[in-house]
């Protein structure tokens, strides 16, 4: 059976202490699965995809990480955590623009304790073939297009191996070309047993998912396309 990635149990996030944005909402997700969530602005998707990243706390409820519980104060370690562990893709992109795509992309081991092998510079080589950046790997990502962009975001998530990869509207701003080269990469990660979470509205990340959640109510609900 396949490894359980996050667990949460009656999770709840208020900001004010009187809404909640998020109440008493589960949801489990295993080793290798591809998860795309909807919900109409303001539901709290970008809110749940940052507590799930250890980017924000829960304000209540039981949430475990790789078999660690998250407490609800802040730790130092869970920035560790985060960083060997995750990847995230941002549909800002979150890029550095005077620096180059190989830069950015290698950005993600400043804040991890995993090292660049012999190996991760070849997968990296591989991935920007696939990703059609390998010609553009020495340029300043201020000279991209919105896609390009969009595809070195995807390296930098990837490239560490993370456990998870997070994506907030990752093609929210790419033609149908771009949204599904970001795809059947993402849909890539899962069968390599990268467990995969989506924040999307785009019909080209549904072909390949597993999992359809809507967010709702502050709950997540399932099978909902």
């Amino acid at each position: 059976m396949s490894r359980k990635i996050i667990e949460m149990r009656n999770i709840s996030k208020s900001y004010d202490s009187k809404a909640d944005v998020l109440s008493h909402l589960d949801f489990t997700v295993y080793e290798g699965d591809y998860v795309i969530i909807k919900g109409k602005s303001g539901s709290g998707k970008s809110t749940l995809l940052n507590i799930i990243g250890l980017l924000d706390k829960h304000s209540s409820g039981d949430y475990i990480f790789l078999d660690k519980e998250i407490k609800l104060k802040a730790n130092a370690e869970y920035d560790t955590l985060r960083g060997n562990n995750i990847g995230f893709v941002f549909q800002s992109y979150n890029l550095i623009e005077n620096y180059t795509v190989l830069d950015n992309i290698f950005m993600p081991f400043l804040y991890s304790t995993n090292k660049i092998t012999s190996k991760i510079l070849n997968d990296t080589n591989d991935l920007l073939e696939e990703l059609d950046l390998a010609q553009l790997k020495h340029q300043a990502v201020k000279f991209l297009s919105g896609g390009e962009k969009q595809r070195c975001a995807i390296a930098r998530a990837v490239v560490s191996n993370p456990r998870l990869v997070i994506a907030d509207e990752p093609t929210g701003n790419l033609d149908g070309e771009n949204a599904s080269i970001i795809s059947k990469q993402f849909r890539k990660l899962a069968n390599n047993k990268t467990t995969v979470i989506v924040v999307t509205h785009s019909d080209h990340l549904f072909q390949n998912a597993d999992i359809f959640y809507e967010l709702r109510q502050g709950r997540l609900w399932n099978n909902a396309i």
